[in-house]
């Protein structure tokens, strides 16, 4: 569909914490993108993630989670989550 990342979590754990903490303000947040992705984001104490959209496991074969405890995620345009 021509959607490319902006910020990609493709393995392991990104931690967005604290007041004043952005990430891809204007692109896209990809959470596990590709064939064997295993990726993770924690959103907590005051941190804001936003962007445009926003997948999480994105193609088959990837996995991805998202953690919001405290902090703000906000997508303006679309939120996908896929499953095997």
């Amino acid at each position: 569909d021509g959607l490319l990342p902006g910020t990609v979590v493709k393995s392991g754990t990104l931690v967005a914490t604290g007041t004043g903490t952005f990430i891809n303000q204007d692109g896209r947040v990809f959470v596990g993108d590709t064939d064997g992705d295993d990726g993770f984001l924690v959103i907590a104490d005051g941190a804001r993630v936003t962007g445009g959209a926003a997948r999480v496991a994105n193609r088959e074969g990837s996995r991805g989670a998202v953690t919001v405890s405290g902090g703000t995620w906000n997508v303006s345009s679309c939120l996908l989550y896929t499953s095997d």
